[in-house]
């Protein structure tokens, strides 16, 4: 729709929609039958603006969007179990790939049920005035995510013969048993060291996050003298973190001492539900983005022949996706076992049953340590210093250019496991208990849990580039 209702008001309006139906093997491929599946994407997109001229010097544009994008990515005709992986990464010998029945039976670091919609409101306002030789742009935007999805992480757990060599894989296959194992159950309100009554479940492989995000902006381009055009701006940024519809399914590592990520702080750190965290939910909010920006334009020789053009800007990173959707795998409404035969003290059978060393049907069972995906609770949003500068020089019809170019981001966003295997004797001297519980010591920093995959600001980035260009043409 694009409706001119008047010379000062027009209206704008666009509604897309996208079906696709990808083939069975497309997605997961497997030799087996019954483990190849498709997926189908079903995609809605409505924006309507309207632009409208207020007074000879005063024009506003309003804007509201809706996208809904669903991606389904189902099981097919198997039901969920374990797969059997020679190593984490590579599934072949001497160039041949080796697949064992199962679901992604190459791909031992995806998984599959997944899908469901992503919804996303929003609403912009900008206006533009003319005052003088100044051109001011103000204006803001709000969003709200509905992320609906349902991620089947460890459902089908992981089998893995060796993290090492092929070697090692095939001795394993032929003695039965893993190197590791992973697999997801449902620990009931339990935590690591603790009863938990057989048999136990699958736990909720979906969830309902919520994301409010908002920004503010204004810009002021004036001529500060002849031929010379001066640009200043300043961003606010606000990027929410996300809340489950139901708080109670959100859970943590919440890092002991002063809130700091050292050794000793990860190994008095714990597993709070987000409401009674110390931050109050998953992660604290960064209030404080504020984004400068500055740039001008010279006509050098005043005959639009010769410019010089330099600007830097400040801009900031919202910190969540499949990532932080990964805290999901944390107890006490869903545990990965994720053991190793040091954390066991002895070999791991090669098993059909998901819920692995937790399975039976009647008694009960200690909870084993489980792997954690946490998000540091004082995490700030990642930022680029962006900056540019470039020289042109027009001869007849001939132009001349330098350009240069930099980024430099800072507090980036890392992923890294702070509670390996013999981390606590390299950086503590000792062995870690789980307290409270009758799990062995083990050797690492925190004795609740095995890897903790801890997504932190632990990156930095720096990048600079000069490009020269003669360009022919009218």
């Amino acid at each position: 729709i694009d409706w001119n209702v008047s010379d000062r008001l027009q209206i704008y309006g666009v509604y897309a929609l996208e079906k696709r139906t990808f083939l069975e093997g497309s997605n997961a491929n497997s030799p087996y039958a019954g483990f190849s599946t498709g997926a189908e994407t079903d995609n809605t997109n409505m924006q309507i603006a309207g632009t409208y001229q207020l007074t000879d010097n005063l024009i506003g544009v309003t804007r509201f969007t809706y996208n809904k994008l669903d991606q389904s990515q189902p099981l097919g005709e198997q039901p969920e179990g374990p797969t059997l992986y020679l190593r984490t990464s590579a599934q072949s010998i001497g160039g041949v790939r080796i697949a064992f029945p199962g679901y992604l039976p190459f791909n031992p670091g995806s998984a599959i049920p997944f899908g469901g919609p992503q919804t996303v409101y929003n609403a912009a306002q900008e206006f533009s005035y003319n005052i003088g030789n100044h051109l001011l742009r103000f204006g803001g935007q709000f969003y709200r995510i509905h992320d609906d999805r349902v991620f089947g992480a460890f459902q089908n757990a992981v089998q893995t013969l060796s993290l090492t060599s092929n070697a090692d894989a095939v001795e394993n296959f032929f003695n039965g048993r893993v190197a590791q194992f992973q697999g997801a159950s449902n620990p009931n309100g339990r935590f690591p060291g603790q009863t938990i009554t057989l048999p136990v479940s699958s736990p909720n492989f979906g969830r309902n996050n919520r994301y409010t995000e908002y920004n503010f902006y204004g810009q002021d381009s004036f001529r500060w003298f002849p031929g010379f055009t001066v640009n200043l701006g300043l961003r606010y940024e606000y990027f929410g973190p996300q809340r489950n519809a139901d708080p109670n399914l959100d859970s943590n590592f919440y890092l002991g001492g002063d809130g700091s990520a050292t050794p000793a702080n990860i190994r008095s750190g714990r597993v709070q539900l987000a409401p009674n965290s110390p931050v109050g939910e998953l992660w604290e909010a960064d209030k404080n983005n504020f984004a400068p920006s500055v740039g001008f334009a010279y006509d050098i020789t005043g005959d639009g022949k010769t410019s010089l053009r330099a600007g830097y800007a400040l801009r900031y990173e919202r910190n969540f996706g499949n990532v932080t959707f990964n805290v999901i795998q944390n107890p006490p409404n869903y545990a990965v076992v994720s053991i190793q035969p040091q954390d066991v003290g002895g070999p791991i059978a090669i098993t059909r049953n998901n819920a692995g060393p937790l399975a039976g049907n009647t008694g009960s069972v200690i909870l084993p340590r489980v792997s954690l995906r946490a998000v540091n609770p004082n995490i700030v949003n990642a930022y680029a210093h962006q900056y540019s500068a470039s020289l042109e020089r027009r001869f007849g019809q001939v132009t001349a250019s330098a350009v240069f170019s930099g980024t430099s981001g800072r507090d980036l966003y890392t992923i890294t496991d702070v509670n390996r295997l013999f981390s606590g004797t390299t950086y503590l001297g000792s062995t870690a208990t789980c307290p409270g519980t009758p799990l062995a010591p083990v050797d690492r920093l925190n004795g609740c849990y095995t890897g903790i995959n801890f997504r932190t600001n632990g990156g930095r980035s720096d990048y600079q580039g000069i490009t020269f260009s003669l360009e022919s043409g009218n």
